[in-house]
């Protein structure tokens, strides 16, 4: 078996920053494709954002460092992806459909929504304003 730093399945630390980063980014425009035996995760970014690019590829590195991390160009943005079959243990929100309508960890449905100005303006606040 392969080695793993998935801070999940093993008693690496848990870069908690890198993660919630990681975690809104996935959340916002990001997927993971499950194959049997790996999966990916990507986030894409607008090219107009450089900077959201360069902390995507960071905070991917910072939460599993020993996959690598490729940026691939599309048009109009960049895919930042990884593979690991790990990436699945970090985001236990992964699944079928779409991610607004899942059931997180098997538990009461949560639904959390910023679309409205004053609630985007309090998420800035405490995540921190896009590059």
């Amino acid at each position: 078996m392969p080695p793993t730093d998935c801070p999940s399945c093993t008693s690496r630390a848990f870069n908690h920053p890198a993660y919630s980063y990681l975690l809104g980014l996935y959340l916002g425009d990001g997927h993971i494709v499950s194959k049997p035996k790996q999966h990916h995760l990507s986030i894409f970014c607008a090219d107009a954002w450089p900077g959201l690019i360069d902390e995507a590829e960071t905070a991917m590195r910072k939460v599993m460092p020993l996959p690598s991390v490729q940026r691939r160009q599309k048009n109009g943005c960049a895919e930042v992806k990884s593979y690991t079959k790990h990436w699945t243990c970090m985001f236990p929100q992964h699944g079928p459909g779409k991610k607004h309508g899942r059931v997180a960890r098997g538990s009461d449905p949560f639904n959390i929504s910023v679309a409205r100005r004053a609630s985007v303006a309090l998420m800035d606040k405490h995540v921190g304003p896009k590059y």
